[in-house]
């Protein structure tokens, strides 16, 4: 009885569908392509636009965080480190920033980096040369409307401890608490700035026998516009070290780019340390290059 029943409900569902799908399939599609394209708008007006190279009159060639834009970008950074260890970074970048309807900035970023370094570790006792995923990191910044010639920010980065292997990551769960500044002066071209970033960098979660993280980053950013679309970067990456007597390390670093299309910059930058208190690297270089879209 109960399957005989089962089959007389199943009969009669499958011919309702069949009459809305041939009796009416004109409205029933028309219907559901409008609340599909209802949603779309939806998302999109709380979203915000998509910021572009062409939303900005000046010359934009992606180094103002206050100024961001839709874009790839592959860095590659090698650092030479203490006792003649040597590190190298390929990190694909995506920045994503939405213009939302009050007129702020959100503006995410997703670094996928890969290492290839000969540090030891409890995976690499030997020190041998190895490859692999290092820690992914995402950051999430809110932009205010500009005030006059200053623009400022807010936000946090989280670094996810996704390394292959100990001495391509920290281990640990970390997060970041940003704020930062820029000014433009009037006196200065288009493009130039003064600016600053600071970040505070602490674990909160990972593996207890990993150390402990507790950075303060703090980074002052000159940027200089040059004929011909070159461009000149001072930003220096401060660090005092927390966990490490408040250490302090403070590195020369010069960068110095192109825009060598609307859509394409290239960068090429240099840092060695002056205060080596917190020993952090000896010298570092590091090419970049960025696709707007």
């Amino acid at each position: 009885m109960h399957n005989e029943r089962f089959i007389r409900l199943f009969c009669v569902n499958l011919a309702l569908v069949a009459a809305v799908m041939f009796i009416a399939p004109v409205p029933v599609e028309g219907m559901l392509r409008d609340m599909l394209r209802e949603r779309m708008e939806e998302r999109a007006e709380k979203r915000g636009d998509l910021v572009k190279a062409e939303d900005y009159e000046e010359i934009n060639t992606g180094v103002d965080f206050t100024r961001p834009l839709a874009r790839t970008e592959i860095r590659y950074k090698y650092m030479k480190l203490t006792g003649d260890i040597e590190s190298s970074f390929l990190t694909f970048r995506y920045d994503t920033p939405y213009r939302l309807e009050n007129g702020w900035t959100f503006f995410p970023r997703l670094d996928v980096p890969f290492v290839y370094n000969d540090a030891p570790s409890r995976d690499n006792p030997n020190g041998d040369y190895e490859f692999g995923l290092g820690d992914l990191s995402t950051q999430f910044l809110l932009i205010r409307p500009p005030r006059e010639r200053w623009t400022f920010v807010s936000g946090a980065q989280l670094i996810w401890p996704t390394a292959s292997q100990d001495q391509m990551g920290f281990g640990k769960y970390i997060l970041a608490p940003i704020i930062g500044a820029v000014y433009h002066p009037e006196s200065w071209k288009q493009g130039d700035f003064a600016g600053l970033l600071i970040r505070d960098m602490f674990d909160y979660a990972g593996k207890d026998e990993r150390e402990d993280i507790h950075q303060l980053s703090i980074q002052p950013i000159v940027n200089y516009n040059l004929k011909d679309s070159w461009f000149v970067t001072l930003a220096p990456d401060i660090r005092v070290n927390w966990e490490d007597n408040n250490n302090i390390f403070l590195p020369f670093h010069i960068s110095i780019g192109k825009l060598i299309s609307d859509d394409k910059v290239v960068t090429v930058g240099f840092s060695s340390p002056i205060v080596n208190d917190y020993d952090l690297y000896d010298w570092q270089i590091e090419i970049g290059v960025s696709y707007f879209f």
